[in-house]
């Protein structure tokens, strides 16, 4: 299925968000240090600095992804950056405050890609139901 427009949906009213949990996450270092949205965001002048929690995942997901995405082609279940599904899942509420604090602590144990794919696995499908149900109700 594609998600492209649940997702956008659910998520872009919560670009800003507060994500107090994803920036601690961030500022321990666990944030993708080249390529993808790292290198677009210093190609659009943003500041990127992992101590600072920047870029934010709301632009990461909205203005990165999605909007640079053709929505025929956009493929939620493919993304595997960890930050992101990350901030997905609190964003959400998809975890609950003690699950987001213990994955964290699992995942800063872990090399990177074992790490995104902890992520992937806890969140995932909690956040798809989360979204899905949510669409489901405004059609």
């Amino acid at each position: 299925m594609n998600y492209y427009v649940p997702f956008k949906n659910y998520f872009e009213p919560l670009m800003e968000a507060a994500c107090p949990k994803t920036d601690a996450l961030i500022r321990s270092g666990f944030q993708q240090s080249s390529g993808g949205y790292i290198e677009y965001a210093k190609r659009c002048g943003m500041d990127v600095d992992y101590k600072m929690g920047l870029p934010k995942q709301g632009w990461h997901f909205i203005r990165s992804y999605l909007d640079r995405t053709q929505p025929e082609k956009a493929r939620i279940e493919n993304v595997v950056c960890g930050e992101l599904i990350y901030w997905l899942a609190e964003v959400s509420n998809a975890l609950t405050e003690e699950e987001l604090d213990d994955l964290a602590i699992e995942v800063r144990s872990l090399d990177r890609r074992k790490a995104n794919s902890l992520i992937k696995e806890r969140c995932f499908s909690r956040i798809v139901g989360i979204v899905m149900n949510e669409y489901n109700k405004a059609a």
